[in-house]
């Protein structure tokens, strides 16, 4: 039977293996944080291009604040964001996080005067264990294995506040960050992308740090709008 269903950025309608009749008319991530949970962990010079990737974010967009156990680059240009994404190499399985899709869809609501205007935030906690990023040392971030290459959760949730007006401390409440909230309060135009690295020592990974992202986006104007679509499905 063929069906339209509203999309969903991080669930698969069907497995892998029976998507091949469906074809999406279009995705949107209004409202939503993408994290990476997956990483290829086995795979050095993929590991490594990563951080290098990360290292050029930055050293075109250098961080001007330290704030929320991070350094923040304020004003970056959704083309930088965009670019990054794409050449942002994840785990082959990801589902939760597609960087060229996700990167496709911001131009797209640029084009619009959404997420026109970028925030890069960079966990950096005190620790002594380190890396290079940009120039800059960076405390790595400690995550442990849940499953094969798999971690639990990537961010901190008062992370998602870093750059709202008033900061994460405005949506704190008794049971913690309120990342929800953060994210309807945050303007259309402003986008959030979030770096970890990530200590390689727990994650068992043959290399210096293993990039973690995740993003912080507001709602948006295309919000239930989108449809993945059976390829029995015709517009009549």
């Amino acid at each position: 039977m063929a069906i339209r269903m509203r999309a969903h950025s991080t669930l698969l309608l069907t497995s892998k293996n029976k998507s091949r009749m469906q074809e999406h008319d279009a995705r949107s991530w209004s409202g939503e944080n993408p994290q990476t949970i997956l990483f290829p962990l086995h795979d050095r010079e993929l590991l490594e291009r990563n951080m290098d990737l990360a290292s050029e974010l930055l050293r075109q967009n250098p961080p001007t604040q330290d704030a929320y156990g991070g350094s923040i680059a304020h004003d970056v240009p959704a083309e930088d964001i965009a670019l990054f994404l794409r050449r942002y190499e994840g785990h082959p399985s990801s589902i939760a996080f597609q960087g060229a899709a996700i990167a496709d869809w911001i131009l797209e609501r640029a084009e619009t005067g959404e997420l026109v205007n970028w925030t890069v935030f960079i966990a950096n906690p005190d620790r002594e264990r380190q890396v290079l990023l940009g120039g800059r040392p960076f405390g790595l971030v400690r995550r442990t294995l849940q499953a094969n290459e798999s971690i639990g959760i990537l961010i901190d949730p008062r992370h998602e506040g870093a750059d709202l007006l008033g900061g994460p401390e405005n949506y704190r409440s008794a049971s913690g960050f309120n990342a929800r909230a953060m994210r309807e309060d945050r303007p259309c135009r402003q986008g959030l992308l979030l770096l970890y690295a990530l200590d390689p020592e727990p994650l068992r990974a043959p290399t210096q740090a293993v990039l973690g992202l995740a993003l912080s986006l507001p709602l948006t104007a295309d919000a239930g709008r989108r449809f993945v679509v059976n390829q029995g499905v015709r517009d009549d």
